[in-house]
C-alpha cells in the first residue's frame, strides 16, 4: 500500500505560519409540505472547511515539500491528509471511558470529577493492579513529526503520572511528579519512525489514584489552549489543494513565499 500523503510540516516544527484563516461552511436542507410548513435539517455529509495560510520566508527545503505534495496530488485532483493546527488530535478528550481509549485491565475510572475550570469533567483514575497500568489512544497520523502531547492531571498524595509517545518501537517519555493542584503536563516527541500511526498513553504505577483532564496533541513543539473533543478531532485525511496552481514567489535565494488554498470534508476527521 503507498504511503499516505501529508501536508507537510514546517522546520520550526508547526503546520503552518500565521495568521491562518479558516471557515466552516454547513448546508442545511429545507422540506416543505403541502400545507407550507418548513422542515430543516442539517446535511452534515455537505459541511466543508476551508483553510487559506500564507506561507513566507520558506527555505528550499520547505518549499520542496510543499510542491511534491502539490504535485503527488497532481494539484485538486487527489487528497492528503491534514492535521489542523488550531485543533486536537486526540478523540474524546475528556471521556476516557469511551471506546477511543484503551484502559487496561487495572484502572477503574470514575468521572464526574471536579476539573480546573470548577465543572464536573475530569475523571479518577485508581490502579489497583500490582504494577503499572496505562490509559492510551491511537492516532492515524505520521510518527515522525513533531507533537506535544499534554493533560491537566493532580493527586491527593504522592503519585507519579508518565506520558508516552511510541510507534514501532520507537517512543518518548517524560515522568513527572503530580501535585495536589491542577497543572498541565507536556510531552514532546519527534521520533525516528516511518508509520503511519502512534499510540499515545497516560501510565499509573501500582497502587496510585489521579485526577485526569483534558488530554491533547497537537502537530507543534507546544501545546496551546485547551481544546475539547468528542469523536471529531483535528484530523482530516480527505483534504485537496482548492486549485491546480501553486504560485511561487522567491524573494531571495533559498526564501520563497506562496498562499496555500486547502478544502476538506468538515466530518472528514472523526
Amino acid at each position: 500500500m503507498p504511503a499516505t500523503k501529508v501536508f507537510p510540516q514546517l522546520a520550526s516544527g508547526a503546520i503552518t505560519q500565521y495568521p491562518l484563516r479558516s471557515k466552516e461552511y454547513l448546508r442545511t436542507l429545507v422540506n416543505q409540505t403541502a400545507d407550507g410548513r418548513r422542515i430543516r435539517y442539517a446535511d452534515v455529509g455537505a459541511s466543508m472547511m476551508a483553510w487559506e495560510m500564507t506561507q513566507s520566508a520558506l527555505s528550499d527545503e520547505e518549499w520542496t515539500a510543499l510542491e511534491t505534495l502539490f504535485r503527488a496530488c497532481e494539484g485538486r485532483r487527489h487528497s492528503f491528509l491534514f492535521l489542523d493546527p488550531w485543533s486536537n488530535l486526540v478523540a474524546s478528550s475528556e471521556d476516557f471511558g469511551n471506546a477511543a481509549w484503551q484502559a487496561a485491565p487495572g484502572l477503574g475510572l470514575s468521572s464526574g470529577v471536579q476539573d480546573p475550570e470548577g465543572r464536573p469533567r475530569a475523571t479518577q483514575v485508581t490502579n489497583s493492579a500490582a504494577g503499572l497500568q496505562s490509559l492510551s489512544q491511537s492516532l492515524s497520523v505520521p510518527a515522525n513529526f513533531q507533537y506535544s502531547f499534554s493533560v491537566y492531571a493532580r493527586a491527593a498524595s504522592t503519585a507519579d503520572l508518565r506520558l508516552i509517545v511510541s510507534a514501532d518501537g520507537a517512543f518518548a517519555e517524560r515522568l513527572f511528579e503530580l501535585s495536589a493542584n491542577w497543572q498541565r503536563y507536556t510531552l514532546f516527541s519527534a521520533l525516528s519512525s516511518t508509520a503511519e500511526s502512534l499510540e499515545v498513553a497516560m501510565q499509573l504505577p501500582a497502587g496510585v489514584t489521579v485526577e485526569l483532564f483534558g488530554t491533547q496533541m497537537e502537530a507543534q513543539p507546544a501545546p496551546s489552549p485547551y481544546q475539547r473533543t468528542g469523536l471529531r478531532t483535528g484530523r482530516y485525511p480527505e483534504t485537496r489543494f482548492a486549485g491546480d496552481t501553486l504560485t511561487q514567489v522567491s524573494t531571495s535565494p533559498g526564501e520563497h513565499s506562496t498562499v496555500v488554498r486547502i478544502l476538506s470534508r468538515a466530518n472528514g476527521s472523526t
